[in-house]
């Protein structure tokens, strides 16, 4: 099924990228003790071959240029590099598209505009993920950070595609309300997380996402037939349907 597959895809680039963001940004608030002096300004996550790249940026008015380079595994830093000024800090345009998408939707008003209701008392986590081409449009998942180690936003998640020239051309919610997956909630050591999700008749990739993050499945029915799907280890599967006389449709 292409909604699941693309499902599948997604959620898995936005836990890497997620995971590469966690990694690097520590690295380098190591290597770079005032990152806002430095001029840094935000960052990018990009896979390469055996792993991802993050890049934080500067800006000279709204062009980007490199200042520190994490080479990652996971949340492992491989390899860093400051990026001098005296060194080439160019970065290609599929780089530059991704950074135009993040400046324009990690702003008070682009946020005002999708109708961003926040989740935490706390600053968004972003992931910009590349253009399938130079002018194609860039997807930016605005996401709701952790209040704990054992809590994972299912709400307060949104993507917006931005297009070549900056604007916005569509923007969804992954949820209505602000409900979260707490270990600490469920009696005991939870196996499993369960819920019912109205918006799409299948997963979506926030869902594949908040099981890789937690490392826990996620039972989860979709309408309009009650259709119960498993979501875990990055894979999404369909399971049954709850007829209307609660009894199991195979």
């Amino acid at each position: 099924m292409a909604a699941t597959a693309e499902a599948e895809r997604i959620g898995r680039d936005i836990y890497d990228f997620d995971q590469a963001a966690w990694g690097s940004t520590d690295a380098m608030i190591a290597a770079i003790r005032d990152p806002a002096a430095a001029g840094v300004r935000g960052w990018i996550v990009e896979r390469e071959p055996g792993g991802t790249v993050a890049i934080f940026y500067g800006l000279t008015g709204d062009q980007p240029y490199k200042l520190f380079v994490a080479h990652m595994q996971g949340q492992k830093v491989l390899s860093q590099q400051i990026v001098a000024a005296n060194e080439d800090r160019s970065m290609t345009p599929i780089e530059r598209r991704m950074v135009a998408a993040r400046q324009a939707v990690v702003n008070a008003d682009a946020l005002r505009k999708i109708g961003f209701r926040p989740c935490a008392n706390a600053s968004v986590n972003s992931v910009v993920l590349p253009p399938a081409t130079p002018e194609g449009t860039v997807p930016v998942y605005i996401l709701t950070p952790q209040a704990s180690v054992d809590s994972f936003p299912i709400g307060g998640n949104y993507r917006v595609d931005v297009a070549a020239d900056g604007s916005i051309v569509r923007s969804r919610a992954f949820a209505k309300t602000c409900i979260t997956m707490d270990r600490k909630r469920s009696p005991g050591d939870p196996v499993m997380f369960y819920l019912t999700h109205l918006l799409d008749p299948q997963p979506t990739e926030i869902h594949v996402w908040v099981s890789l993050a937690s490392g826990l499945p996620l039972m989860v029915a979709t309408p309009p037939a009650g259709d119960v799907w498993i979501v875990a280890n990055g894979h999404v599967k369909y399971e049954y349907t709850l007829a209307g006389d609660n009894q199991l449709k195979h």
